[in-house]
Order: structure tokens, then sequence, then C-alpha cells
């Protein structure tokens, strides 16, 4: 009696830790429950374009820090780096990752590399353009009237 009573509690323990398996998170899931809400995980630092748009070569550590945040990821072996890392694991189990390093010389910031790129602006751009045009036309007037003055 009290080896079927071991043997019984041995088999339902075991089905019990088995059954268990069946509705964890993980690839290989057989079962889920209809209708879970299942919320967004957000870790890290928050980076968006317009932060990114505001960084500029030259501006000092602080400023960037104000900017961007304080990084959750210091480098200890390379104090002129900062890391930024955003990931973002949503409900249907996509997963999302934005990374962006500074790095910086002389407590300047002279570059950066990751996931952002600074938008260009295209109205600042064909302004750009147009006054170079603009220049050069004029260039080409004044030597042509210097020309015939001569």
């Amino acid at each position: 009696m009290q080896k079927y009573l071991k043997v019984s509690t041995l088999a339902i323990t075991a089905a019990l830790i088995g059954g268990c398996s069946l509705f964890s998170d993980n690839e290989l899931r057989l079962v889920s429950f209809p209708g879970v809400y299942k919320i967004d995980i957000q870790q890290g630092n928050i980076i968006n374009k317009e932060m990114i748009n505001q960084l500029r070569p030259g501006m000092t550590r602080s400023q960037v820090v104000y900017i961007m945040g304080s990084s959750l990821l210091p480098d200890s072996f390379d104090k002129d780096r900062l890391d930024y890392v955003y990931t973002l694991q949503s409900g249907d189990q996509q997963h999302t990752q934005q990374t962006l390093s500074l790095f910086f010389q002389e407590d300047k910031l002279i570059r950066f590399s990751g996931n952002f790129h600074p938008e260009i602006n295209q109205d600042a751009n064909s302004h750009t353009q147009s006054n170079i045009k603009e220049s050069a036309k004029a260039i080409m007037k004044k030597r042509a009237t210097d020309e015939r003055l001569d």
C-alpha cells in the first residue's frame, strides 16, 4: 500500500510538472490560453529621431547626456564611449532592439554609430544648394563684366 502511494504520488507530481511546461512562453509552446493579454516590455533608454537630430559633433558630454539621458550601460573600459540600448518585446513575441554608441574625444562628441542616423533637412539642403548656385552665378557675372572692362 505504501509502495503504491509513493508511486502514485511520484506519477502525479511528474504529470503536474510536465503539464506546466505546456503553458510556458518558450518557442515550442503547445498550448496557449486564448484571449490572454500579454503586455509589451520596454527596457533601456528610449531613443527617437528628435534626439538624434539634436546631436552635433563638438557637443560636450553633459550636453549629450541632457539630450539623450544617462546611459544605462556605462563602459568601464572606455570612458570616452556611451552606449544606449532600447529593447521592446511586444505581447505577440516580436523582439526589436535599437542601439546607439556615442564616441567622445577630450569630452567632445566626435561620432556616433548604431541603428539611427540624423535626418537631413531637405529644406535647408535645397536652400544651401540654391545659395551655392546663386553665388556661382554672381561670380560668373562679375568675371564677365571684369573681362569686358579689360
